[in-house]
């Protein structure tokens, strides 16, 4: 039961932090000289004990960092 909430949780302020940079993107977007991010995530796989038979393999969401973009814009007269 506690992997099920671990697992949910995970998923859930992964989800979070996407949401927050998204909302940050689109508030910033015509802003001069800003550059867009992107939250990176990684599955983790619990390690299983050796010789168990676990009934379900448990993975977890993990957001590892934010990308930023430096592309160059558009120059506009």
């Amino acid at each position: 039961m506690e992997n099920g909430f671990s697992v949910s949780l995970s998923n859930l302020t992964s989800l979070r932090r996407q949401m927050d940079v998204i909302a940050n993107n689109l508030a910033n977007m015509n802003t001069g000289g800003f550059k867009a991010e992107q939250v990176l995530f990684e599955e983790y796989v619990a390690p299983v004990a050796q010789g168990a038979k676990p009934a379900k393999n448990v993975s977890f969401v993990l957001d590892y960092g934010v990308k930023r973009n430096f592309a160059p814009g558009n120059i506009s007269p």
